[in-house]
């Protein structure tokens, strides 16, 4: 009975070794790992000459996407992480404008109609004042827009570089999506005619 008694401790000292063992191999592994690097060159380390480097609006060989800041031109690539921020960013934009639309019955005219809707936050009134992220200011109530092209189907606000590029847009039903430039110039902006 003692034998039978002490197997199971052994067993779980032995898991807790193994545990152990593998969290510092991927500790380890993760340490070693080098971040893509942003400034223009190509990730794998070598010089970064164009011939290298994927065109803006494409994926690189991780699966991100490389576009261009419109400030300074230089390239930049969304991580998983921005890429969810964005997202994020866009949604919470988007019901601030089905709040701000309940509560006046109109769009907004500038960014700072949005900004009690969304708690004053200063990192999305930046990306709204500084037009990375550029939103159709004046255009039709959601009802207006429901009964001609569609919440699902008409664009509120974007991306900056969305109409060359690419990029992320917020549908009218304040659902953000991924979009080609073509896909974009193809879809109804609010407000345009």
């Amino acid at each position: 009975m003692n034998r039978t008694r002490r197997f199971p401790q052994r067993g779980r000292r032995l898991l807790r070794a193994a545990g152990l063992v593998l969290l510092s191999v991927c500790v380890t592994l993760s340490a070693g790992c080098k971040k893509p690097s942003t400034s223009g060159g190509s990730s794998n380390g070598n010089s970064g000459t164009t011939g290298d480097r994927p065109k803006d609006g494409t994926k690189d060989g991780t699966g991100r996407v490389v576009g261009k800041s419109r400030e300074t031109g230089k390239s930049r690539i969304l991580s998983g992480g921005d890429k969810v921020k964005r997202q994020n960013d866009l949604k919470t934009i988007g019901i601030a404008y089905h709040s701000y639309n309940d509560a006046t019955g109109k769009s907004p005219d500038r960014p700072e109609d949005l900004a009690p809707y969304f708690e004053n936050d200063a990192k999305l009134l930046a990306l709204l004042k500084d037009k990375e992220i550029i939103f159709a200011y004046n255009a039709p109530t959601l009802t207006q827009i429901a009964s001609t092209t569609g919440t699902s189907n008409t664009i509120i606000a974007y991306e900056g570089q969305t109409p060359k590029d690419g990029g992320y847009v917020l549908m009218g039903d304040a659902t953000p999506k991924m979009m080609s430039a073509e896909e974009f110039n193809k879809t109804p902006l609010a407000g345009e005619k």
